[in-house]
């Protein structure tokens, strides 16, 4: 049908991500693709658009995360929308995680203080609760002597 053959650019910028917590920057990878924008307003059509906060994230820091996503970001009908927090994220990837997520960056930085940026996370995040404690506290009471 011929429909989309050299014409699938509508992917370039769908999403974009938003400014991030510590405001240092926003990513988006994935497989690269080309056509028109009016196209994007249609159906995805089979395509899986992937978006993660804080990927360079304590719990997304490790190798293992990483490989797996970049394997993700690396087929052709799954787009990666990523945000950052710390400045030398792109240190996190190595080479081979670098081509498959062709990441293209985009700076969103805010040059705000962190404590603003972080100011609307819940507490439990921002470690201003006594829910930590108190299940420390059950566990060391659990404990025999």
């Amino acid at each position: 049908d011929g429909e989309g053959e050299g014409d699938d650019d509508d992917d370039m910028e769908v999403g974009g991500a938003a400014a991030t917590a510590a405001g240092e920057g926003a990513v988006r990878g994935g497989s690269p693709s080309k056509g028109s924008a009016s196209r994007s307003s249609k159906a995805a059509g089979g395509r899986l658009y992937l978006v993660v906060h804080n990927i360079d994230g304590p719990g997304l820091r490790g190798p293992e995360a990483q490989t797996a996503l970049s394997v993700l970001a690396s087929a052709t009908n799954i787009h990666v929308i990523a945000s950052v927090d710390h400045v030398n994220a792109a240190a996190l990837f190595d080479q081979r995680q670098r081509d498959r997520y062709n990441w293209l960056w985009h700076d969103a930085t805010t040059y705000r203080h962190y404590v603003v940026e972080t100011s609307h996370a819940a507490p439990v995040a921002a470690g201003k609760t006594d829910l930590a404690s108190s299940g420390i506290k059950f566990v060391l009471q659990s404990l025999t002597p």
